[in-house]
């Protein structure tokens, strides 16, 4: 028969108890911890984030841009015909004077070209000269003939005067003195045919020597072109400076008018300065600037903005006003800042990422409860790292500058 044990069943009810008490704390630990998770703000170590401060007094908008220093007096030096690079005579930073011959090229058919033009020339001086000579010659014949006929005439006005007064005496017949008239009629219309033919040569003469020597000229000119690409094969400098770049190697074909050197006067050198095009709008001549020339800051003023866009960049000059470091030479790497604009009594405050002049955008603002909350900033014109403030902040208020946007959908971030 079973014997009944009491301590068995008490000991079953206790464990029972303890399992509905261990789930019950597990139950309120579980929903104390979903509470605590849904009532709390997400938050961010104030050593991950960057910080700055309004601030109010004179805003300096200014732009900044990468460039290069170079020679205010520069000359780029062109091919003057097609042709192959033979020879580079001179290498860069080389000294050179006007006359230097810098690069040798070569191009057969330019050589032809001017023999044939100094041939065409040469026989079209010879044609010139001979037709000179040929219408000098028709012209003193024509005068030599008019002198012929005026000695006729002359001689037979003597003879027709003798023959008048031998009429009136009666001891010439009247037959025969009119015969001597009318041959005296006949040679004054000769001596007028060869005025005429006289005047008419000459005329003659200067039309054809003005169309021949105009020939001549026009193939002299074609040879001195001729000439000039020939000339051209042999590359001079054109300006006493120094070679700062060769474009071309050996071998190589350039066409007419390609850049193939640059030449600089040693000396005065400005800054030309590449501005993002988005940024260049306020741009313009006489601006301040300051350039870093290694690790020393000169100040300049803007000579002159390029209206063109060149890859996304405005090409800006500008002119030193200080002394260069030591060593300073063209083509050195500068970084140049421009201010384009002043604006006092007005707010502003570094740029946060992600922020446009002329928007409207959330930013955190901290509290003083060690947590940031969002509110609407209203910015306007920007500078290289600062941005105005219109509206949404006062000064003195410190407000977070690193990308927020993961918390994008909490109005309140915890600062740890």
């Amino acid at each position: 028969m079973d014997i009944a044990r009491p301590e068995m069943k008490q000991r079953k009810h206790q464990r029972k108890r303890i399992v509905i008490g261990v789930s019950l704390l597990s139950f309120i630990a579980v929903v104390g911890g979903v509470v605590a998770l849904t009532s709390s703000h997400p938050s961010v170590r104030r050593s991950d984030i960057v910080i700055d401060t309004v601030r109010q007094g004179e805003f300096v908008r200014s732009v900044r841009g990468p460039g290069k220093l170079v020679s205010s007096q520069m000359r780029w030096v062109v091919a003057k015909t097609d042709a192959s690079i033979e020879r580079l005579l001179v290498r860069p930073g080389a000294n050179v004077s006007a006359d230097t011959d810098i690069i040798e090229m070569t191009n057969p058919e330019v050589m032809d070209r001017l023999l044939v033009a100094t041939a065409e020339h040469a026989a079209a001086q010879g044609d010139h000269a001979a037709l000179q000579a040929r219408l000098q010659g028709e012209l003193l014949q024509s005068k030599s003939e008019l002198s012929s006929t005026e000695g006729e005439r002359d001689s037979l006005q003597v003879e027709e005067q003798a023959a008048r007064r031998a009429l009136e005496k009666g001891v010439l017949a009247e037959v025969e003195y009119k015969k001597i008239a009318i041959k005296l009629r006949q040679y004054e219309q000769a001596l007028g045919i060869a005025r005429e033919r006289v005047a008419q040569s000459a005329s003659s003469i200067g039309s054809q020597l003005t169309a021949s020597r105009a020939r001549v000229q026009q193939l002299e000119s074609t040879a001195q072109l001729r000439q000039a690409e020939a000339d051209g094969l042999r590359v001079k400098a054109g300006m006493e400076g120094v070679v700062q770049q060769i474009t071309v190697e050996e071998g190589q074909r350039v066409a007419s008018g390609v850049n193939i050197a640059r030449i600089a006067r040693p000396g005065e050198l400005i800054a030309e300065l590449r501005i993002p095009e988005s940024q260049a709008a306020d741009l313009a001549a006489g601006q301040s600037a300051t350039l870093e020339i290694g690790r020393t800051n000169v100040p300049g003023k803007v000579r002159r903005v390029n209206p063109a866009v060149e890859k996304g960049t405005i090409l800006v000059e500008v002119d030193l006003a200080g002394a260069l470091p030591s060593g300073t030479r063209a083509e050195q790497s500068v970084d140049g800042v421009i201010t384009t604009d002043r604006i006092a009594g007005t707010l502003f405050v570094n740029r946060p990422v992600n922020i446009h002049p002329g928007s409207t955008n959330p930013i955190y603002r901290l509290s003083g409860n060690g947590a940031a909350s969002r509110v609407e900033v209203r910015f306007g014109k920007d500078s290289v790292n600062e941005v105005q403030v219109l509206d949404g902040l006062k000064q003195g208020d410190q407000i977070v500058l690193s990308d927020m946007s993961e918390f994008s959908d909490s109005n309140e971030v915890s600062i740890q």
